[in-house]
């Protein structure tokens, strides 16, 4: 949990629409658990999403991959849902 935030932040993992492997970060799990209720997706797993990102500021975090919700990430919107049935 941040101390800073008092709530439970996490990653998540995405491709960028060039086909690149991001790092999204801060998303809290809570809004993550929010999406099921809001959308008609059984799971936020496997969804193409917009949101706008910009490279993560923060010194510490040094991984070329990582970025942060520009405003704010209640900005998302789910697009689509990529069918894994026949994987």
């Amino acid at each position: 949990m941040s101390e800073k935030h008092q709530e439970d932040l996490v990653c998540v993992a995405g491709i960028s629409v060039h086909g690149e492997w991001i790092r999204i970060y801060p998303v809290t799990r809570d809004f993550l658990e929010g999406l099921k209720s809001k959308t008609d997706i059984k799971s936020y797993k496997y969804s193409w999403i917009e949101l706008d990102l910009e490279k993560r500021k923060d010194k510490k975090d040094f991984r070329p991959d990582s970025y942060s919700p520009t405003n704010n990430i209640s900005d998302l919107k789910v697009i689509d849902h990529i069918d894994t049935k026949y994987n």
